[in-house]
């Protein structure tokens, strides 16, 4: 609401829209009411309760308030009051009410004062795709223009080439209410891609496959899948489809999905960059076409730089289509500003309104007149539109549907402009012309088109319907005809059209209304949507609830909306998006309560938790200290969440170069599991406990060791974490504590079953036997190491497993130039997973060995420290 309408002059205002349609006064209790409260114990089974939010504009209402024949019932949702019932005149044919961009006779294949712009794009088009890789020079396409300019009309012209000469065009769109996740809209143009390799037949769908899995590392699919699930339809393999599906322990006990480093963010990229290139190539070319970059978020362009500054990438083309009214601190604005610096080549193809002659064009062929009977009206079609595109072929519909708005002059015998009757339909903006058309609609059309204009598109009807708790079958069959939905055939969603129709759509809601009619829709779709819907559209859940946030009445709301900001974040971070899993991170801490450690412990420390990861990764310091101090002084230790928070100390310790302090607190958090390290580690007893384990693993053969059960006790994996957060710092800073953090991994996965942390418990004790002299023996749990990081697609602990089986196991019995490649191996899995640690061990390991062997020339050895570096 406007910072200088108070609160109680808004609920009022509220209640004097409501009571001006209503025959009945309304309790005021009832009438002011913001939003829907919950019970505490179920978000779905509660009896939903009518609101007060009626989101029409006041002047719709006052039209028509003396024509409400129907008294409102308590089923009536946002709108508490029926509308007249409209004369023949608004139940037009969908032929006579289609106000598509296409709507005068021209041809809609035409572009009318467009010809060079067309002829830029196609000749810049045509120069990319004679670029091979690498390419010595980068390039971006952006098309700008202020609305209703005809920036989607002169790409289609491209579509159009492309699909013709044999390539692929695929698009995505960025949203206002962009409700679907930061990268959704490069998911939907991979969609589309994926569709128009189904529909060139079994030959192109094979070349894709073979292409793509000779391109993209197979341990990188699965991935790649859950990010684009249209690959896996692409890709067609059970294998594949087993492996995106099944989660594995490492992602279970993994303390937060936030905790991706930059080098897994890295990786993600560079996963994404080879999928690229594999669905490019000459013969195929692909333009992928990103609309409405004004709305996209700083996480989208992050994605969308690295694909760009690919040098490797032909036959490839991205094209972008923005406003021209961005401001200069906007993320597009900085996005460009970025890749000009690393030198792409940008070419802007800006759209201007049209220019008289233009129009003048337009309107001899959508009239079938010659130009020079043609001249007055459009003129006068230009002095209203000042050459807009889109608002100039709006006036030609109004102009061939309203029979009043000329007037013939038999004396003179020429026709004239009835200017009364212009000044009611012509406006000098386009959109407020389409929502001034749009207040004539019947009151059950005009709701779902506010509803669909804030879902935003590929709205199904049944968040439409738990938006509006009643059926929409019919508005929605009657908008579909008139042209103002688009149905999607194959997922069953609706669009509105265009932008401008977007936004005379949601100019259709009151301003000072639309928080709370945001508001209401996201609660609503938090209690009807089952979990699966749910988390399917919870992008759109949290943004209709952001948008009101400050509305929501009582504590106990507030928790169950921080609990979905949340989920969205974590939901976020799994694509890699992390400023939009920050924002929502942000945003449940904003709603937490002045006592929410006592209300919402489990709530809070989750909150914390996954705040200080992701501060840390974003080196604010002083924030994540503050954190976890909060929770160091809040936490109760049973809490499975708090030992979290703890490991996360112990972690953030290590990094920052404070080892000791970093295992002082990882044996306080372990003595707290029943997990003991001693304090003064001495000989006799390290052979003591290396004796005795080997008793146990006497007899057990590598198979049944490999088939022990999965470990499952939340607290054993939590010492699993810590112990392999101790394990390279006591190795490196306090090596007489190392041998017993091993010997306690593989008791913990003896006892009490495997995790994806028992790869590295095999591999140290395989590497402490050789150190002792048992090398065979040794190999032995070096392989079975290696064989449970398959098991538990371990990506993680691959670069350790691998330093520690091919760096400190297998040299004890073979050359040493027979591990090299496979530590160069284990340090590009590091970089990729954020392993840094063990990334630079097996580094400095390959280097050594190499050295040592003396059969490597000066260059060479040169050459491979470069690479390493």
């Amino acid at each position: 609401m406007p910072p200088q309408t108070s609160e109680r002059q808004f609920l009022d205002k509220l209640q004097g829209h409501r009571s001006m349609m209503m025959e009945e006064e309304v309790p005021t209790k009832r009438a002011v009411r913001m939003v829907v409260g919950f019970s505490e114990s179920s978000l779905e089974d509660e009896q939903l309760s009518p609101s007060i939010v009626d989101p029409v504009k006041p002047a719709a209402r006052q039209r028509h308030a003396s024509d409400t024949s129907t008294e409102p019932t308590s089923s009536q949702f946002f709108f508490d009051h029926d509308f007249t019932e409209y004369s023949s005149s608004s139940e037009r044919s969908a032929e006579e009410d289609n106000l598509s961009a296409s709507s005068g006779s021209f041809s809609s294949k035409k572009l009318y004062g467009r010809e060079s712009h067309q002829a830029e794009l196609f000749a810049t088009y045509e120069r990319i795709m004679k670029d091979r890789a690498p390419r010595v020079e980068l390039d971006y396409v952006l098309i700008s223009g202020g609305v209703g300019t005809g920036k989607q009309t002169l790409a289609s012209a491209l579509r159009r080439k492309v699909k013709n000469e044999g390539g692929f065009f695929c698009a995505g769109t960025f949203e206002r209410m962009n409700q679907r996740g930061p990268v959704q809209p490069m998911v939907d143009a991979f969609a589309e891609y994926v569709q128009q390799v189904f529909e060139q037949g079994q030959e192109e769908i094979d070349e894709a496959q073979r292409r793509i899995r000779s391109m993209v590392d197979e341990k990188d699919l699965p991935s790649l899948m859950r990010i684009l699930p249209s690959l896996r339809d692409l890709m067609a393999d059970d294998r594949m489809e087993q492996n995106v599906s099944d989660t594995t322990e490492e992602e279970v006990g993994s303390p937060c999905p936030c905790d991706k480093s930059p080098e897994t963010r890295g990786h993600s990229h560079f996963a994404m960059m080879k999928l690229m290139r594999a669905i490019s190539r000459p013969e195929r070319p692909v333009v992928m076409m990103l609309s409405n970059l004004q709305w996209a978020g700083v996480c989208t362009f992050e994605f969308l730089k690295s694909l760009v500054l690919d040098d490797m990438n032909d036959s490839f083309m991205f094209l972008g289509l923005t406003r021209d009214d961005v401001p200069r601190d906007s993320p597009v604005s900085n996005f460009l500003r970025k890749i000009e610096d690393q030198s792409v080549r940008i070419t802007n193809i800006e759209l201007q309104n049209l220019e008289p002659d233009d129009v003048q064009e337009m309107v001899s062929d959508s009239f079938l007149m010659p130009q020079e009977q043609s001249t007055s009206l459009a003129d006068f079609l230009y002095d209203c539109s000042s050459g807009n595109p889109f608002f100039i072929d709006h006036c030609i519909y109004t102009i061939k549907h309203e029979p009043r708005f000329l007037n013939y002059d038999k004396e003179k015998n020429s026709w004239s402009i009835n200017s009364d009757v212009a000044g009611n339909y012509i406006s000098t903006c386009p959109i407020d012309l389409m929502t001034k058309k749009f207040e004539t609609y019947p009151r059950e059309q005009k709701k779902v088109l506010m509803v669909v204009a804030c879902l935003g598109s590929h709205s199904t009807q049944r968040m439409i319907e738990a938006a509006l708790q009643e059926d929409v079958t019919s508005p929605l069959k009657i908008l579909v005809k008139k042209g103002k939905l688009t149905r999607d055939k194959k997922d069953g969603t609706y669009t509105i059209g265009s932008n401008a129709l977007k936004a005379a759509a949601y100019n259709l809601i009151d301003q000072e209304l639309k928080p709370a009619f945001h508001l209401e829709i996201g609660l609503r779709l938090m209690r009807t949507l089952c979990h699966e819907e749910l988390d399917d559209r919870l992008f759109c859940v949290v943004m209709q609830l952001q948008n009101g946030l400050s509305l929501i009445p009582d504590q106990a709301t507030k928790y169950k909306v921080a609990a979905l900001f949340v989920r969205a974040a974590e939901k976020a971070a799994l694509t890699f998006s992390f400023q939009a899993s920050l924002r929502a991170l942000n945003t449940a801490y904003d709603l937490l309560g002045p006592n929410h450690w006592e209300d919402a412990y489990e709530l809070t420390i989750v909150i914390y938790n996954y705040l200080a990861e992701m501060q840390f990764q974003l080196n604010d310091n002083e924030r994540v200290d503050k954190l976890l101090d909060d929770i160091d002084k809040n936490g109760r230790e049973q809490c499975t969440h708090t030992l979290q928070a703890y490991v996360t100390q112990v972690h953030v310790l290590g990094v920052r170069g404070q080892p000791g302090a970093a295992i002082d607190k990882g044996m306080a958090i372990l003595s707290s599991l029943g997990v003991h390290l001693p304090t003064k580690p001495r000989k006799l007893s390290l052979i003591w406990s290396l004796s005795k384990l080997g008793r146990e693993v006497k007899g057990k053969s590598s198979e049944m060791l490999r088939r022990l059960p999965r470990m499952a006790d939340p607290q054993k994996l939590t010492a699993m974490q810590v112990l392999n957060l101790l394990f390279l710092d006591t190795f490196l800073h306090r090596r007489e504590l190392w041998p017993f953090v091993v010997l306690k991994m593989m008791k913990l996965s003896l006892e009490s079953g495997l995790s994806a942390i028992s790869s590295v418990a095999f591999a140290g004790y395989g590497a402490l036997l050789c150190i002792v002299g048992r090398g065979e023996e040794g190999q032995r749990f070096g392989k079975i190491a290696l064989d449970l990081v398959e098991l538990f697609d371990a990506n993680s602990f691959r670069s350790r497993c691998i330093g520690l089986v091919y760096g400190c196991i297998l040299p004890a019995v073979q050359p040493w130039r027979n591990s090299i490649d496979h530590l160069r191996e284990g340090h590009r899995l590091g970089l990729m997973t954020g392993d840094i640690e063990f990334a630079m061990f097996n580094a400095n390991l390959a280097i050594a060995f190499m050295l040592d062997d003396g059969g490597y020339k000066y260059d060479d050895l040169m050459s491979q420290l470069k690479e390493f570096v």
